[in-house]
């Protein structure tokens, strides 16, 4: 997944991001997580959301950070929420 450039990223249907294994989604670097659009971040399963690790975080966009399923954010880790920015935080829908 690290070899994928972050059009590609961008390009995955949700069908083949949804097969993307924890360990994929773990080797994806902060640019290429910032690359999917809000349908693909839609399409992430719990446990894909859960294998996000901090350094991934930045690269999520408010809109992609808003897309999170309320289900999905809570398999969020801590480590991950205390990297996200004020502007990421203030993103987080309220339901």
């Amino acid at each position: 997944a690290a070899a994928l450039s972050t059009a590609n990223v961008a390009a995955l249907e949700t069908a083949d991001l949804a097969a993307l294994k924890t360990a994929a989604i773990r080797a994806l670097s902060s640019s290429q997580v910032g690359a999917l659009t809000t349908d693909q971040v839609v399409a992430l399963s719990t446990t894909q959301v859960a294998a996000l690790v901090s350094s991934q975080a930045a690269g999520l966009g408010t809109d992609a950070i808003r897309a999170i399923e309320t289900r999905d954010l809570a398999a969020i880790g801590t480590s991950i929420i205390s990297t996200l920015s004020s502007t990421q935080i203030t993103a987080l829908s309220t339901d």
